[in-house]
């Protein structure tokens, strides 16, 4: 009986002991639960866009786009958990989770003088050139297919430019007719250079209309 006791004891204090630094690590706060704090995690992004494996067959198709990436940074700096948050295409997924899973240079949040954990947002660009236009935004779709077309054409011909200005938009209403622009109005615009966008456009030769004549608006963002 004693014996028997014995065991029991040891076994509750093995589980005291570790067990409650088990809870601790794995005690993790909604990801939709707001934390103030006075310093957020910290760590050099450059670095970590940079350590990204452009997937081979991504980059053979021409395809490009931006994984978001939902981590959980513990009170020690180490990432605890992951989930993909909005992805443009799948093939970019297991990319941006090997960086971040092999990235072990995060500087936890700091609150009231303590490090605690907390939920980051990492956005990963996947793209061949140094800036990415992303359209959006688009009216008429049931009359028109040419949004990642349209996309691979401005990067291709407009991405390796100096003068581009990163997260600036443009709104624009298009008339077109026969697969081609013959009218583009600005609505409102964020880019200076919006002038050569829309002499790419008039030259853009790709739009697959379905009626006759139509018009579309749309919005186009510099990443």
């Amino acid at each position: 009986m004693k014996t028997t006791f014995l065991i029991i004891l040891i076994a509750l204090s093995y589980s005291f002991a570790f067990g409650g630094l088990h809870s601790s690590t794995i005690n993790i706060v909604d990801d939709d639960e707001f934390i103030e704090v006075e310093k957020e995690v910290s760590f050099d992004y450059s670095r970590l866009q940079k350590s990204v494996q452009y997937p081979d067959l991504a980059k053979r198709a021409n395809i490009q786009g931006i994984v978001v990436v939902k981590v959980y940074v513990d009170s020690t700096g180490k990432l605890v958990k992951h989930k993909i948050l909005q992805s443009d295409n799948e093939l970019f997924n297991e990319a941006a989770i090997d960086a971040i899973m092999n990235f072990d240079e995060f500087k936890p949040a700091i609150q009231k003088g303590k490090h605690v954990g907390m939920w980051i947002s990492i956005p990963f660009h996947f793209r061949k050139t140094k800036y990415f236009f992303r359209i959006s935004d688009i009216s008429n779709t049931d009359n028109i297919i040419y949004k990642s077309n349209l996309e691979v054409y401005l990067n291709e011909n407009l991405g390796n430019k100096s003068y581009w200005e990163r997260r600036k938009s443009a709104n624009l209403e298009l008339l077109i007719q026969k697969g081609k622009a013959i009218k583009a109005k600005v609505i409102d615009s964020e880019i200076e250079q919006i002038e050569s966008i829309l002499e790419s456009i008039y030259k853009y030769d790709g739009f697959d209309v379905r009626d006759e004549e139509v018009k579309v608006k749309l919005t186009i963002t510099v990443n």
